[in-house]
Formats: structure tokens, C-alpha cells, sequence
């Protein structure tokens, strides 16, 4: 019979590969609807908003797994963190991929090839969204509390971008009315909308992999 320590390690192991998996799945997702954006591609779009209920899934799954690691195992210490984190990371990455939808439907409802305006005028924060996401999921997996550092200064820039993709609206507004119209303008600040967000989800994964390893809480704090 295993001891206990062994199957408690069995359980966050699988615990670890499930969460991989959903990190896998909602950077994907969010990289499909910005590859869509990019093409505008409908197909892309629908396969990523058909796509959600996979990710959805995945939290659920996991968040029974933590419970069950709780009620089974009993955890401590750094064991008891990662199952703390994990619940915490899953909700995060569950609300990206609802943002990752909310963006491939812009797709779906924008005409002609206004989407490639909508995509420059966002380009800044997508830039951002995409450099965060990625960052924080490598530093999950490479256990690399060090590099979070770094992601959680980013407020000021997301802050930026945003000013910046309002004053692109503006800007492209007065000059291109025929082809910038109020329907392309609305499909722009949603967008941007959906990004901001994955840029301040992002950041929590990040500050809760650092609480995972280090046992620190960056939350409100000045990294």
C-alpha cells in the first residue's frame, strides 16, 4: 500500500498536469481569436467560441480534484499552497477564455474587412495581452517565481495601451469616417475591453504562482 506522503504527491502531480493542460487550452484559445482577428477568419472564430465549454470543463475537473485533495490528503505547507493557487489560477484562466470568446464573436459581427482596422487600432494591447499571458504561464511552468517580478510592474503600460487605443478611435474617427464607422469603433473599445482584462487575469495568475512557490503574497504589494 502506498504511504500516505506518496499518494498525497500522486494526487498534486496529476493536479499539476490538469492545470497544464488548461493553461494550454486558454492561451491557445486566446491566441486562435487573435489569429481570427488577424484574418478574419469566421471558422477560426466559431472553432474558438465553440471551444469554451472545453475550458470550462477543465475547471470544473480541477476544482473537484482540489476538493478532493483537501478532504483526502490533507495538505500542507507547499502542498496546501499549490492546491490554494490552483484554485485560484483556474478561475482566472476560465474568465481569459471567456474573453478570448467575447473577442472571436466581435468577429462574427464585423463587416467586411473592418477587423483589420479593429486589430490596429488594439495592436499596443494586444501586444501586452499576449507578452503577460505568456509569461505568466511560463513562469508556472518553470516554477520561475523570480521572473513575476517583472510582469506585475506592467500595470502602468496595460494603463497606457489603453489611452492609446483610445486616442487611435479618436484619431481614425475623424480621419477615416467612411470606413471607421460607429459600428467598427464599438467592436474596437469591446475588444480592447476583453484585452484589458486578460492583461489583469494574467497578472493575478501571475501573483498566485508567486504565492505557490514562495508563499508570499504580491497582491497590493509594490514588486
Amino acid at each position: 500500500m502506498l504511504s500516505h506522503e506518496t499518494q498525497t504527491q500522486q494526487m498534486i502531480s496529476n493536479l499539476r498536469t490538469r492545470l497544464l493542460v488548461m493553461f494550454a487550452s486558454t492561451t491557445i484559445a486566446f491566441d486562435e481569436a487573435l489569429d481570427a482577428l488577424h484574418s478574419g477568419n469566421v471558422g477560426k472564430a466559431i472553432a474558438v467560441i465553440e471551444g469554451d465549454d472545453t475550458i470550462n470543463s477543465l475547471e470544473v475537473e480541477i476544482d473537484n480534484l482540489c476538493l478532493s485533495l483537501l478532504v483526502k490528503a490533507q495538505p500542507v505547507a507547499k502542498d496546501l499552497r499549490f492546491v490554494i493557487g490552483t484554485l485560484r489560477i483556474i478561475n482566472d484562466l476560465e474568465r481569459i477564455g471567456d474573453e478570448a470568446t467575447i473577442i472571436a464573436e466581435r468577429i462574427l459581427n464585423i463587416e467586411d474587412s473592418s477587423y483589420k482596422l479593429v486589430e490596429e487600432t488594439n495592436k499596443m494591447l494586444i501586444n501586452l495581452a499576449q507578452t503577460i499571458l505568456h509569461k505568466a504561464t511560463n513562469a508556472f511552468k518553470d516554477q520561475d517565481a523570480e521572473s513575476i517580478f517583472h510582469i506585475c510592474k506592467l500595470d502602468d503600460e496595460i494603463s497606457q495601451a489603453e489611452m492609446t487605443v483610445m486616442q487611435n478611435i479618436m484619431t481614425k474617427t475623424e480621419k477615416e469616417a467612411a470606413s471607421f464607422n460607429s459600428y467598427t469603433t464599438m467592436h474596437s473599445i469591446l475588444v480592447s475591453r476583453s484585452l484589458n482584462r486578460i492583461c489583469r487575469r494574467a497578472i493575478n495568475i501571475a501573483e498566485h504562482t508567486y504565492f505557490i512557490y514562495k508563499g508570499e503574497n504580491l497582491k497590493h504589494a509594490h514588486c
